[in-house]
């Protein structure tokens, strides 16, 4: 052996010998940690690992799907989007005249009240009726007690309204309506209306001249003093058009100058006769 080799073999051997004992030392520690474990059945864990390996690719592939779902989901999004921005000017269009034709319909309470369109406009020549009426007739059958109102509202909250009528009660201060007039109340009511009808579709611009009035009776419901303003404002009213009135009341009978009286037979038939008081 060549003596220079010696110190080289010497210092592997030192080596060895000392990887030897941290090899060794290491084998004790991992004897210790090895101590009471039980020995993994691979298998099992192989089949795990396979099991857990399948339900990943399954998921994976859920994912796939989810994802394509996702992109479809946001291709038909933008296209929805593309199509409501070109429509909003349309809808914006379709908003107003549905709006406008709630408050037609007075379907708007928040605008109208429940007051269609037909209504208010009629509502306004109604107006024009029951002031005149109130300026030339109720007050002059009533000795001043009553006048027209129009209700504010509807019998419920739900009711559309108008065209229904009040009467402002000087005696009480307050408003009722019509409804709870008495039946010779109500006839000097419908014949104010009626009068007073007649003369604004006359002042109307282009409007019908009435040359004849016929009213079909209802004046057995007054009492003596209430028929003699009657007969007064009727002829008044008669001096300017024809006037008919269609009574039994005898009081009618001696207050009206001229008359076309229907006298029965005693076979059944009829014949008329003309009676002039004036």
């Amino acid at each position: 052996v060549n003596h220079q080799a010696i110190p080289k073999l010497q210092t592997q051997l030192t080596g060895y010998q000392t990887l030897k004992q941290e090899l060794q030392t290491q084998i004790s520690k991992s004897q210790e940690l090895l101590q009471n474990q039980e020995k993994p059945d691979l298998n099992s864990l192989a089949q795990a690992v396979e099991a857990s390996q399948e339900s990943y690719d399954k998921q994976l592939a859920q994912v796939s799907v989810m994802e394509k779902g996702l992109k479809d989901a946001m291709a038909t999004y933008q296209v929805a989007k593309t199509l409501q921005d070109s429509n909003q000017e349309a809808f914006k269009a379709h908003q107003e005249l549905s709006d406008l034709v709630k408050v037609v319909k007075g379907e708007n309470t928040a605008l109208t009240g429940r007051l269609n369109l037909e209504v208010y406009v009629i509502r306004q020549y109604f107006q024009q009726i029951l002031d005149y009426a109130n300026a030339n007739y109720i007050g002059l059958l009533t000795d001043n007690r009553y006048s027209f109102v129009l209700s504010e509202e509807g019998r419920r909250a739900r009711d559309h309204f108008g065209l229904d009528i009040n009467v402002y009660d000087q005696l009480t201060g307050s408003e009722r309506s019509v409804k709870s007039l008495s039946g010779g109340e109500t006839f000097i009511a419908a014949l104010a209306i009626a009068l007073s009808l007649s003369e604004v579709v006359q002042n109307t611009s282009k409007g019908a001249v009435v040359e004849a009035l016929f009213i079909d009776e209802g004046f057995g419901s007054l009492d003596k003093e209430a028929l003699t303003k009657a007969i007064a404002v009727l002829e008044q009213i008669g001096e300017n058009r024809m006037v008919g009135v269609i009574s039994h009341v005898d009081d009618m009978k001696e207050g009206i100058a001229q008359q076309l009286a229907i006298i029965k037979s005693h076979d059944g038939s009829s014949r008329i006769k003309i009676v002039d008081k004036g």
